[in-house]
């Protein structure tokens, strides 16, 4: 008998989301968790994280079958008949004979198996030819082809057929089967001995034997089903009987089956997934298989089942799938029942039913969101209406947000009104508040806890007033009746278990404490310490202990079958749980519903030289410069834990035990610039269920740079002494060459300030203001006088100071020149240039180095004249120096008779020159250079090393 067939939800990788191709022949798994899917672009592993493609040797890329042996070892065929061994995370090809070669290259490879030696490969489409294999002398070799031949054609009719079957179970819990077959005129059934079986098949009612196929489907220690042509067999063997539990032609291509308590999957090619119950022999096609050739089926550890296709890749089904009506179009908001009906409220404005045959009846289409439904006592339904005439029916002109039954009441609240209905006379009073509600739950004293913007307030619907209690700032979606508590869901800070009686949260249940988020839609009280929430992630059934810790919590999502994960409410009726989302409602058994305490442990995969690029063996001591490490760790559980499963690591160093826990949900840790010691990684995973899994741990050492060995310290310390002791005695000698040198300085400072103040000088400055003053000319006698006193003033203060800037010392030229212009009658004139790259303010020289220079200028250059003078005085920055240069267009040295006074200026100039070199010594110093024109005149340039002189 077929049942009708069955909308399913489910996840799906294909070429669109993951895998490199949506051609799928095998999915299996390997001892470590991995899934493995055999594509026609290649081998692809998935750890629940991420696809990792491999392929074979010279584009070799098509991969059938494959078969992980109890070593770990992988064994993989392509479709070149080229076999591969997965070892050590390498793909590599193994050798096989030329009877194998040839006779593969005629027929299909379409399976292969592994175990103590033993390779059974599976060959042909239209026949299935076994061949029985092991390795010899490192070479794939036939051992035995023609006795295992499955398909056998009897010669006459009227015969039977009698199979051996044998069973293995050296590898894991299910069994390897083979079958070998002779004719007997026997009667169909089975028969047990030694651990092996035989059942003969009665081939009377046949009316064909070309192409008949005889194979294993599926097999546990205890039971086996039998696939022959188009019938199923169901093999008990701990009663040692065999009955046919399916007959139909339609079953000629089934290709692959797994059993899930009464109900067996099967896989057809070209025809899709069939559900058999192999008590009643019901059965019912999946339709969101239709067409599809399912090559392969494997059960995780969760009850997903996981079924790869020759068209479009791998689906996941949940094998404890939800009852899901057809009304994925529907944005359910609110579920109740009352007698047979259950009634949906959805978020357009719509409310109907559905009947017990699951038929759905529309009741009619209200202004805005139908987000509550009550019955009363009376058993009548109130939901949102326009009109209060309906007699089952009830509702207010206004929008409902929740209503809650109060004796002959109904207390209600829309965004922004209160609502205190009558049931008995349907008299309505309502009041409009000043702020928006979104849920209420009332107290035993009368008032009312509301949620509002702002967060959790106490109604008094006497006074109409609110008091705001401060417990939160995030807006409130859910409150309900928690024994003594209240639980409050908010958006964006989990679950609130609130003790009203004293103002305070006790507990705050969010997403690290083990919710799927923190966005609560709902909440709903289904037993004494349970209850059910609705979130943007699911719905989840959270359980707690008497104290009110988290016992366990079971997510249901969309890998279980829900439509959505955006879950708005939960309704329980009838030992049924009403899960309703934003595409539709599903309908689960309560007691079907169970925790996967499957906990996820972590493998360390390798741990990678970053700097080199290469993975390394932690067991050796790694070099000083390779601290830079990555370590890659990974877990897998199934589809299910996918989005949730987190870890939490630590790095211990020198024997620490102080395990300072950091979470992450990130499968690689960078650890750069590590220093030298011993370092023991550690590292857990967590799933959806809390409990942390073993611990797995990594330690690696990293050897000190030879610097920081105990033996380069202690020369560092003697070494260190012995230059101190050298610094303390140069010092020393510094400290006394200093002092002779700022002695010898002093002395030049001085016989540098009696030159600038030469009695010849004043006493010619006095002359000259005095016939100022004779002449009647006050005004410029004052100018004069003025610059004379600020002149004398800068050589008393430039002579305490070691440096000054050059705006200073060029200030200090332009005044001297003018009195000395003054002096001579306006016999000469004056530039003073300097480069405009310098920073005049900025830049520290040592005082009235120049003035001796722009002295000799003026009393001698000017002296013997016989045209207007000039004075050129520059400052640039050349070739690393700051360049002073003055010139004149006097008669040149040579020319005049008192070379012995321009010898004395310049020597005071070297002087100081010669002292500046030794104080401050370096690779380049200052000097000065006279350069004699003739009658053109005298060119004096001092150079300044450009370090002596920069910025401060």
């Amino acid at each position: 008998m077929q049942l009708s067939a069955q909308k399913l939800s489910m996840m799906q990788y294909d070429a669109d989301n993951g895998l490199p191709s949506s051609e799928v022949y095998k999915v299996i798994k390997d001892p470590k968790g991995n899934l493995w899917f055999c594509t026609d672009r290649g081998l692809v592993i998935y750890d629940s994280y991420k696809f990792v493609v491999l392929k074979g040797e010279n584009a070799d890329r098509i991969f059938y079958s494959g078969e992980f042996d109890k070593n770990g070892i992988g064994w993989f065929v392509s479709q070149n008949n080229n076999y591969y061994k997965y070892i050590n995370g390498k793909l590599m090809p193994f050798e096989y004979n030329s009877i194998l070669r040839k006779n593969f290259k005629k027929e299909f490879i379409n399976g292969i198996s592994y175990n103590n030696g033993i390779y059974t490969f599976n060959v042909g489409v239209s026949t299935v030819n076994r061949f029985i294999c092991t390795i010899k002398d490192g070479v794939l070799d036939t051992i035995a082809e023609s006795d295992y031949i499955i398909n056998p054609q009897p010669k006459t009719k009227n015969k039977s057929i009698t199979y051996h079957l044998y069973f293995d179970t050296s590898y894991g819990d299910m069994p390897r089967a083979m079958m070998n077959y002779h004719e007997e005129p026997v009667k169909e059934g089975y028969t047990e001995k030694n651990g092996h079986g035989e059942f003969s098949i009665n081939m009377l009612d046949i009316d064909y034997v070309v192409n008949t196929r005889t194979f294993v489907l599926w097999a546990d220690k205890n039971n086996v089903i039998l696939f022959y042509n188009h019938r199923l067999y169901w093999i008990d063997r701990l009663k040692g009987s065999m009955r046919m539990i399916l007959r139909d032609p339609k079953l000629i291509r089934t290709h692959t089956a797994l059993v899930h308590g009464n109900d067996i999957y099967l896989g057809v090619l070209l025809e899709g997934l069939i559900k058999l119950n192999q008590q009643t022999g019901k059965y019912a096609e999946l339709k969101d298989f239709d067409d599809l050739s399912i090559t392969s089926m494997y059960k995780d550890s969760e009850n997903n089942l996981w079924i790869s296709t020759l068209e479009k890749g791998v689906f996941i089904l949940p094998l404890n799938l939800p009852e899901i009506p057809d009304n994925n179009k529907f944005n359910v908001q609110s579920l109740i029942k009352l007698g047979d009906k259950l009634y949906i409220g959805q978020k357009n404005g719509e409310l109907g039913y559905y009947d017990k045959n699951y038929k759905y009846t529309k009741v009619r289409t209200f202004y805005g969101n139908v987000s509550d439904l009550l019955v009363t006592g009376k058993k009548e339904l109130i939901a949102q209406m326009q009109n209060m005439d309906h007699p089952v029916e009830k509702i207010t002109t206004y929008y409902l947000k929740k209503m809650v039954a109060n004796g002959n009441q109904i207390i209600g609240f829309s965004s922004n009104a209160f609502f205190v209905a009558d049931t008995v006379t349907w008299k309505l009073k309502q009041d409009r508040l000043r702020f928006r509600v979104y849920s209420f739950c009332p107290e035993n004293n009368g008032k009312i806890l509301i949620a509002t913007d702002n967060g959790l307030e106490r109604f008094d619907p006497l006074t109409f007033s609110a008091q705001p209690l401060n417990i939160t700032k995030f807006r409130i979606n859910a409150i309900v009746k928690y024994h003594n508590y209240y639980l409050i869901g908010t958006l964006g800070d989990g679950i609130y278990i609130y003790d009203a009686a004293r103002n305070v949260v006790v507990r705050n249940i969010r997403q690290h404490n083990g919710l799927s988020s923190d966005v609560i839609n709902s909440i709903y009280v289904s037993g004494q310490n349970e209850f059910w929430v609705g979130s943007n992630n699911g719905a989840m059934l959270v359980r707690l202990r008497y104290d009110l810790k988290i016992a366990e919590i079971i997510l249901l999502d969309k890998s279980d079958g829900l439509p959505s994960n955006e879950v708005n409410v939960n309704y329980i009726n009838d030992g049924y749980v009403y899960i309703g989302t934003s595409k539709g409602f599903v309908r689960i058994m309560e007691h079907t519903i169970s925790p996967t305490l499957r906990i996820p442990n972590v493998e360390i995969n390798y741990l990678k030289l970053v700097t080199e690029n290469r993975n390394v063996d932690p067991s050796g001591k790694l070099e000083y410069n390779q601290n830079t490490i990555l370590i890659s760790y990974s877990s897998f559980i199934n589809s299910k834990t996918l989005s949730s499963t987190t870890y939490r690591y630590a790095v211990l160093k020198n024997g620490n035990t102080d395990t300072n826990w950091i979470h992450t949900n990130e499968t690689e840790l960078l650890l750069a610039n590590l220093g030298f010691g011993t370092y023991t990684f550690l590292v857990q995973g967590r799933g959806r269920y809390l409990r942390w899994g073993e611990i797995s741990s990594l330690k690696f050492e990293i050897k000190p740079h030879f610097s920081q060995t105990l033996w380069f310290r202690i020369f560092i310390v003697t070494l260190s002494v012995a230059l101190i002791s050298g610094v303390v005695f140069w010092r020393f000698r510094t400290f006394r060459t200093r002092q002779r040198l700022q002695n010898m300085i002093d002395v030049e400072k001085l016989a540098t300030l009696r030159n600038q103040m030469n009695p010849h000088f004043v006493f010619n400055a006095l002359n000259s203001i005095q016939s100022f003053v004779f002449e009647g000319n006050t005004q410029k006698a004052n100018y004069f006088l003025g610059s004379f006193s600020k002149l004398f003033r800068e050589i008393l203060d430039f002579s305490d100071r070691e440096l000054i800037t050059i705006e200073e010392e060029l200030g200090f030229l332009e005044r001297y020149l003018e009195i000395e212009k003054v002096r001579f009658h306006e016999l000469f004139h004056y530039t003073i240039v300097c480069d405009p790259e310098i920073d005049k303010e900025n830049t520290f020289i040592p005082p009235l180095l120049m003035q001796p220079l722009v002295e000799n200028s003026v009393k001698h250059g000017m002296k013997y004249v016989e045209k207007e003078g000039i004075i050129e005085i520059t400052l640039s920055m050349k070739q690393g120096f700051l360049v002073y240069r003055v010139r004149d267009n006097g008669k040149g040295i040579q020319s005049v008779s008192d070379s012995n006074h321009i010898s004395r200026g310049m020597q005071i100039i070297s002087n100081r020159l010669e002292l500046l070199n030794r104080s401050r010594p370096g690779s380049v110093n200052s000097r000065l250079e006279i350069m004699d024109h003739g009658s053109e005149g005298v060119e004096a340039i001092i150079y300044l090393p450009e370090e002596l002189v920069k910025p401060y």
